[in-house]
C-alpha cells in the first residue's frame, strides 16, 4: 500500500480494504477500522462509479461497520452522535443512490452489509434500529435472495430470536444458517454459526454435546486462522466447564478468552469472558465476582451485558449481606428487562436475583408472584421446544430449578 505513487488512486482504496479484511478475520479491530475508513474514502463514489468498485466500496463498508462494532464505536442511545462508517452507511444503504440495483451480486452484498449493522445495533440493544437495518436487507435480497444473502438473513433472523427470548426458533434459524453458509462455500461463517449453535445447547442441558462441538469448532477456527470465532469458542467452553464442574479448566479458559479479548481489542468478547467469571465466582468469591461483573459493564456499559451484570452483582451483594445493593442492582436490571423486552441468556439469571432479593428484603409474597410469573414463561418457552429438550431447558439451568423452587411449582 505504502509504495503506491498515488495516494488517492482507487487501487490504493482496493489493496486497503484487503488488508482490513486479514486484519478484521485476524481481529485487528482497531487496524481494520482505520484501513476500511480509509479505502471508503477512495471507494466512494463518484471517485468509483463502475460496477467492480461498487462492490469494493460495499465490501469496505461492511468490514468498517464490523470493527466499529467490536471496538464499541457504535451509538447506544438514540439521538447519540453518529459517527462513521453509521452516517455513511445510513446515506449509502437507505438513500435513493442505486446505480446497480438490479445487480445480484451487489444486492448480496448490500444485503450483507445491512445484516452487519442490524446485528451490531441489536449487539447495543438497538432492537427498533436493528430491525430497520433487517427489514432493508430483506427487501434488499428480493423474493429469491443468491444462497449468501439466504444464510445471511437466516443468522441475523436466528439472532432477533434469541434477543426475544425464543430459542426455538433461534435453533432453527441457527441450523437454517449453518446449512446455507456451507452451501454457498463459506467455511469461516459457517464454522462461527456452529459456535453459537454449540452455545444454544447449553440452554437444553446438552453440556457434553456442547463441549464436543465447541472444542471442534474452536480447532477449526484456529485452523483457518480466525482468531475471533476461537476465541468465543473458548468464552463458551469455559462457560460449559463451569456448568459441568470442571472449575480450574472453566478458570483457565474464561482467562484466556479475556486475554484473546484484550489483544483482539474486542468489547463483547470481553464483557462475556467477564460475566462467565463473575458466575463462576459467585458462590466462593462473592467480592470478587463483583469486581468481573463491573468489568464486564466497563466493556460494554449498554443492553443485555449491563442487566445481566447488575442481577450477578446483586446476587453476590445479597451473599456478602448488602442488601441495600443488592435491591438497588437486581432493580435496575429487571428495570431494563421490563423496558426492552424479553431475551434468552440472561433472563432467569435477572429475574432469579430479584427474586431472591425480595426474599431476603422480607417480601416473599412479591417474590413468589415474580417467580410464578417468570416460571409459567419459561414453560412457555420449553413447550416451543421439540420434545427431547424440554426437560434439559426446564431442568438444565440452575436459574430455572431455582425460580421453580420460590414459584413453589414443585
Amino acid at each position: 500500500v505504502s509504495r503506491l505513487a498515488v495516494p488517492d488512486d482507487p487501487l490504493r482504496g482496493e489493496l486497503l480494504l484487503r488488508r482490513a479484511e486479514v486484519a478484521r478475520w485476524s481481529g485487528a479491530y482497531a487496524a481494520a477500522e482505520t484501513d476500511a475508513l480509509a479505502a471508503l474514502q477512495l471507494l466512494a463514489p463518484p471517485r468509483a462509479s463502475a460496477r467492480d468498485a461498487e462492490e469494493r466500496f460495499l465490501e469496505a463498508l461492511g468490514v468498517a461497520i464490523v470493527a466499529a462494532s467490536a471496538l464499541g464505536h457504535v451509538p447506544s442511545v438514540e439521538g447519540a452522535p453518529v459517527p462513521e462508517p453509521w452516517s455513511l452507511a445510513e446515506s449509502v444503504l437507505f438513500g435513493d443512490r442505486e446505480p446497480f440495483a438490479h445487480d445480484r451480486e451487489v444486492a448480496t452484498l448490500e444485503v450483507i452489509t445491512l445484516c452487519r449493522g442490524s446485528a451490531a445495533w441489536l449487539g447495543r440493544g438497538r432492537r427498533d434500529a436493528s430491525g430497520r437495518w433487517l427489514d432493508r436487507a430483506r427487501a434488499r435480497g428480493g423474493e429469491s435472495p443468491a444462497p449468501l444473502a439466504r444464510a445471511w438473513l437466516a443468522a441475523l433472523d436466528a439472532s432477533h430470536a434469541l434477543a426475544a427470548g425464543d430459542l426455538a426458533t433461534f435453533l432453527l434459524d441457527t441450523e437454517r444458517a449453518v446449512r446455507e453458509y456451507e452451501r454457498a462455500g463459506d467455511a469461516r461463517n459457517a464454522c462461527n454459526q456452529r459456535v453459537r449453535l454449540a452455545n444454544a445447547l447449553v440452554s437444553v442441558g446438552e453440556l457434553e454435546r456442547a463441549d464436543e462441538a465447541l472444542t471442534a469448532a474452536r480447532a477449526d477456527a484456529e485452523r483457518m486462522g480466525l482468531a475471533v470465532i476461537a476465541g468465543y469458542a473458548v468464552q463458551n467452553l469455559g462457560h460449559v466447564r463451569a456448568r459441568l464442574g470442571r472449575e480450574a479448566q472453566a478458570r483457565s479458559l474464561l482467562e484466556d478468552a479475556r486475554a484473546r479479548a484484550d489483544a483482539l481489542g474486542d468489547a463483547h468478547l470481553r464483557a462475556g469472558a467477564q460475566l462467565y467469571l463473575a458466575l463462576l465466582e459467585l458462590a466462593g468469591d462473592p467480592a470478587r465476582a463483583i469486581e468481573h461483573a463491573q468489568a464486564a459493564t466497563e466493556a460494554v456499559p449498554s443492553g443485555a451485558f449491563f442487566a445481566i451484570a447488575r442481577a450477578i452483582e446483586a446476587r453476590a451483594a445479597l451473599a456478602l449481606g448488602r442488601l441495600e445493593d443488592a435491591d438497588r442492582g437486581s432493580s435496575e436490571a429487571i428495570a431494563w428487562l421490563d423496558a426492552h423486552g424479553p431475551i434468552e441468556e440472561g433472563e432467569a439469571s435477572i429475574r432469579r436475583a430479584r427474586a431472591d432479593a425480595l426474599v431476603a428484603l422480607g417480601r416473599p409474597d412479591e417474590a413468589r408472584s415474580l417467580a410464578r410469573s417468570s416460571y409459567t414463561s419459561i414453560e412457555a418457552r420449553a413447550a416451543a421446544l421439540a420434545p427431547a429438550l424440554r426437560r434439559g431447558y426446564l431442568e438444565g439451568a440452575p436459574d430455572h430449578l431455582r425460580l421453580r423452587e420460590l414459584a413453589g411449582a414443585g
